[in-house]
């Protein structure tokens, strides 16, 4: 992993190559400029970005973590944020190695390693290091803010998911879960007091209305920029295969709130140890993310260990399907086929549905989590 991300065997380009968005947004708020305006953006830059990179589109409540990083030197902003996701690797790679062991037991301790290994091993985790992205600290805080939730932590559940938020695809469905059970709410409040402390500054700064503006303007030019567009090669997402396709794709936030609604409605038929599974592969297959995205599907990795147990035919399907979703890109290029290059949510969606199919039919549900008092 190392190698290929710091290393940079087999990457042409620089290392950290997003991370100039993160330091040059931070540079524009402490100067007390707007980083959804790309003049700005590119004039704190330090010519690391030019006017034909896609916008910064992130929510203002990643501001504090830009401009903490904005307040060192470059080099060193570099080695903060690959320390911050070698920390966040190894998090991920735990709680997987956890779930596994809570369900199987001690003894499945090897399983268990292999399981947190290939989180480490996949090359995603890889990508995003060199990319210096910040997937891999919110798949920690997902992850982990998701655990919180359900050993009823409401505090550490709140802060990480509201920082989670940063890439907001990624926490809807949680929090409309948690929304529809009407069981948690001291979760909401804490993640709504901290993504108001979060954005304070920004809305201080330009105001709440310029602020919110200004950003779903961003989001909007993100969307339309060739790297970030629906039908592009790198996104991956039914509505995207759709544009691909050259059909019609239904907008995204509505698709959210029907699938996370439609898997409410069938809580009865999922196990609570799977819910997390199910929500990133519905989102990574049915809604948006981009490839280096994959890093998601770390609790998927650890539910198909678990019911792999003892099931070889489990087994087989699901190395197949890992297989298949990590085919070098360059490969299938090659066959000159552009709809082909969306072969990744095809597989996702087999993902999903042979999730929701073993979920289906599970004999009872697992037993839930140590219990404390309800919220």
């Amino acid at each position: 992993m190392l190698m290929t991300s710091i290393g940079r065997v087999g990457r042409s380009g620089a290392w950290s190559l997003d991370l100039p968005f993160f330091y040059a947004a931070g540079k524009c708020w402490i100067d007390g400029d707007s980083p959804y305006d790309q003049t700005s953006l590119v004039a704190h830059s330090q010519g690391t970005i030019t006017n034909d990179k896609s916008p910064f589109a992130y929510p203002p409540t990643i501001a504090p973590f830009c401009m903490a990083l904005a307040l060192f030197a470059w080099p060193m902003a570099c080695w903060i944020v690959f320390a911050i996701n070698m920390i966040c690797i190894a998090v991920i790679a735990l709680l997987t190695y956890e779930q596994v062991i809570a369900q199987l037991g001690p003894a499945h301790g090897g399983r268990a390693a292999v399981a947190a290994a290939f989180i480490i091993g996949m090359p995603a985790t890889s990508h995003v290091v060199w990319m210096g992205q910040s997937t891999l600290m919110v798949v920690a805080a997902v992850y982990l803010g998701w655990r919180a939730k359900q050993y009823h932590y409401p505090l550490l559940a709140g802060v990480l998911l509201s920082f989670a938020a940063i890439k907001p695809q990624f926490v809807i469905l949680p929090f409309l879960w948690i929304i529809l059970e009407m069981r948690h709410w001291r979760h909401l409040v804490v993640a709504a007091c901290v993504a108001l402390v979060l954005i304070a500054y920004p809305m201080l700064m330009r105001g709440p209305v310029n602020c919110i503006h200004d950003w779903l303007a961003a989001v909007h030019a993100y969307q339309s920029h060739r790297y970030s567009a629906l039908g592009g090669e790198h996104i991956m997402g039914l509505p995207s295969l759709l544009v691909a396709a050259g059909l019609p794709a239904p907008p995204l936030m509505p698709l959210m709130l029907v699938i996370g609604i439609a898997l409410f409605v069938c809580r009865r038929r999922i196990r609570t140890e799977d819910l997390l599974a199910v929500f990133t592969l519905a989102t990574l297959g049915l809604v948006y993310a981009h490839d280096y995205d994959l890093c998601f599907i770390a609790p998927t990795i650890a539910a198909f260990a678990i019911y792999a147990h003892r099931r070889l035919n489990i087994a087989l399907a699901a190395l197949a399907l890992a297989v298949l979703l990590y085919i070098p890109h360059r490969l299938v290029r090659i066959l000159d086929m552009p709809l082909m290059l969306h072969w990744r949510t095809l597989v996702l969606l087999a993902g999903l549905a042979l999730l929701l199919w073993l979920n289906a039919q599970a004999d009872q549900p697992a037993a839930p989590p140590r219990q404390s008092q309800p919220d």
